[in-house]
């Protein structure tokens, strides 16, 4: 891995939730679905919508305390894998951290009222990068969902 540092050649990782392990993207085959790797919601979280028909409804009827537009950008950064690293960037860019926060988020209380301001307050960047974290946000929300892949040893999306 030093090697790819000192060249500037960072490659793309994916985590595995089920072998605990990362891997090469190059070393993965492609996914014949999306697969995510959600846990199921805990039996005290509160309703939640399931389609957009569902959201809108609720939210019209104010029985849920966000808004459609959370709602749907919940959706989105729902759909990002666990990755170290983006095939568009330079650098290692990271927001593995943030994306388990997503979805232990998702498994015990659903979508957030502000789903930017919750998304800022757990970006945690390095305390010296700390002054771009809406920088940082904007990256993060321009990711689109990645090709889905298997993982090489259980053959798991991820």
């Amino acid at each position: 891995m030093s090697l790819n540092v000192a060249s500037g050649i960072f490659p793309v990782l994916r985590y595995c939730e089920n072998c605990k392990a990362w891997f090469h993207l190059d070393c993965c085959t492609t996914s014949p679905t999306p697969s995510l790797f959600l846990q199921p919601p805990a039996s005290d979280r509160r309703l939640q919508p399931s389609s957009f028909s569902q959201a809108s409804d609720l939210i019209s009827l104010r029985r849920v305390p966000f808004s459609l537009t959370d709602w749907l950008t919940w959706q989105e950064v729902l759909k990002l894998p666990i990755q170290r690293g983006h095939h568009a960037e330079a650098y290692p860019l990271s927001f593995e951290c943030l994306v388990a926060d997503i979805r232990k988020q998702h498994c015990f209380q659903g979508c957030p009222p502000d789903v930017d301001n919750w998304l800022l307050r757990h970006l945690h960047p390095a305390p010296h990068i700390a002054y771009t974290a809406h920088t940082l946000l904007t990256q993060f929300r321009a990711w689109e969902a990645p090709i889905p892949v298997q993982c090489p040893r259980c053959t798991n999306g991820i």
